[in-house]
């Protein structure tokens, strides 16, 4: 069952299946993704809830396990975009979620978890969260780790991109870019996540870094660095 989008706390988690077959609930506002039963697919994780009124923002929610035998672990959720009051940034954008373990003997992680133990290829990493501003500072969230790849050949998944920054006259930095995961006993890593661009008409830009590759299996190459975050004064 899915969470309503008016939740806040345990209740944004999404409900676990029944126990023999079926897929987990999707989170809301942060909160997880449910769990799968023997057989199915572990729910997706809720995007992270904006900072509003007296509420803090929140990261993305973690993706639900897959089924014991068989399923793919849930997606996380994306991050929260940062906030801004009279140009001054309130609440920083926040990380992705982490994905859901998959199933024992077959399937994918989820966003920025294990792979399957025969041989799943990990989850990639979450986006960092975005930020937005015309006059105030900007820097994207952080993107998610990948996840580590199955037991044998698993392949470590991507890492998260970092988020954009974009802002017409204030100090902007792109997000860090995710750490690949590492690969199973003979797999090869997974790649970095890119760094978030920057975009300032008359502000200091920074791209954001790449994130390091995941170191590979026995006999199998490491992921490739991430690329670093580009940067322009498009105002557009």
């Amino acid at each position: 069952m899915p969470s309503t989008s008016d939740c806040t706390g345990e209740a944004c988690n999404g409900g676990d299946c029944g126990f023999f077959f079926g897929n987990g609930g999707t989170g809301a506002n942060g909160g997880t993704g449910g769990d799968a039963g023997l057989i199915g697919n572990g729910g997706t994780g809720g995007a992270g809830a904006v900072a509003q009124d007296n509420l803090p923002a929140t990261a993305g929610g973690a993706g639900g396990a897959g089924g014991l035998f068989w399923g793919n672990g849930g997606t996380g959720g994306a991050g929260a975009a940062a906030v801004y009051v009279d140009e001054e940034r309130v609440s920083e954008a926040t990380a992705g979620g982490a994905g859901g373990k998959a199933g024992w003997a077959l399937g994918n992680g989820g966003t920025g978890d294990a792979g399957g133990l025969f041989g799943g290829r990990g989850g990639a990493g979450g986006e960092g969260g975005a930020a937005t501003s015309d006059d105030g500072d900007a820097k994207g969230g952080i993107g998610g780790v990948g996840g580590n790849g199955g037991g044998i050949f698993g392949q470590g998944g991507k890492g998260g991109n970092g988020g954009a920054a974009d802002a017409t006259g204030g100090d902007v930095t792109g997000g860090t870019g995710g750490q690949g995961g590492s690969g199973g006993f003979a797999g090869r890593g997974g790649d970095g996540g890119d760094g978030g661009d920057a975009d300032s008409e008359s502000g200091d830009k920074t791209g954001g870094a790449g994130g390091a590759g995941g170191s590979g299996g026995l006999g199998a190459g490491s992921g490739s660095e991430g690329s670093q975050g580009s940067v322009s004064d498009d105002s557009d």
